[in-house]
């Protein structure tokens, strides 16, 4: 992880999911321990998508943003 709390897969440790979406079970924020480039340990989130959410995406996402012609992202 870096000093700003992204870590190697991209994944921001100080972002948390909106209340409304956690209640709709569309996402979780998953607590962890973030160990920083000096050894530090914090404590930080990770927001995680759940299967309805995923789900909910797929239903609703914008037809530009599905990529309904396929190829390359």
């Amino acid at each position: 992880m870096n000093w700003q709390g992204i870590t190697a897969n991209g994944d921001d440790v100080n972002l948390h999911a909106s209340a409304d979406q956690v209640r709709l079970g569309h996402m979780i924020n998953a607590p962890i321990l973030a160990e920083y480039p000096d050894g530090t340990l914090k404590t930080g989130n990770l927001v995680r998508i759940t299967p309805a959410g995923l789900e909910w995406l797929r239903r609703n996402a914008p037809v530009e943003l599905r990529r309904p012609e396929g190829g390359e992202q």
